[in-house]
């Protein structure tokens, strides 16, 4: 959603589904209550999540984030504990490109000042990205199934392309700081 508003998307997603235009106070409240979630998904990272991601940093690894996201989603960033553990942001918001584009992991691996065969691609699968970290030559592609798996907006065959696709198929950052330590 880099180049919409969270409104705008909820405008015409209900436009698509109903042939009707959403009242705008209705709009208003489905963007407040979506923002409160991400606020919350950011500002109140689980802990699991947290520790992980220290352990990674304290192996020397540097971490880079590459988030399809618009200016909305992406509002309370600054003020999470998540966000002094990453040494590159990138929301496609902000550098005007979106996974599974080329550019994005062009962009995210060179604030990282690393080639993409060094690097480890962790993702959900969401919006191609596997595919196109693939395509950008990463060393390792990861996929995070843990939650796409559970929350059931995935089918089974869906979560079962995205396994094929990716080198290594994880429930939790956990694994991967177990699957770096046994490599």
């Amino acid at each position: 959603m880099s180049s919409k508003t969270v409104l705008q998307f909820l405008e015409e997603y209900h436009l698509s589904r109903t042939g009707k235009r959403c009242p705008r106070d209705k709009l208003e409240r489905a963007d407040y209550e979506l923002g409160r979630y991400q606020d919350v998904a950011i500002l109140r990272p689980r802990p699991s999540v947290v520790t992980a991601l220290r352990a990674l940093r304290n192996k020397g690894m540097k971490l880079g984030l590459l988030s399809n996201c618009d200016e909305r989603e992406f509002r309370e960033w600054p003020h999470s504990l998540l966000a002094p553990l990453f040494d590159a942001v990138c929301a496609s918001y902000r550098i005007g490109h979106a996974k599974p584009s080329l550019r994005a992991y062009e962009i995210v691996l060179s604030m990282l000042e690393t080639k993409a065969s060094r690097g480890i691609f962790v993702g959900d699968g969401g919006s191609g990205e596997l595919e196109g970290a693939k395509e950008a030559g990463f060393g390792q592609v990861v996929f995070m199934k843990g939650f796409v798996s559970k929350n059931g907006l995935r089918t089974p065959s869906e979560l079962a392309s995205l396994q094929q696709i990716a080198d290594k198929s994880i429930d939790s950052l956990k694994e991967l700081v177990l699957l770096l330590e046994s490599t």
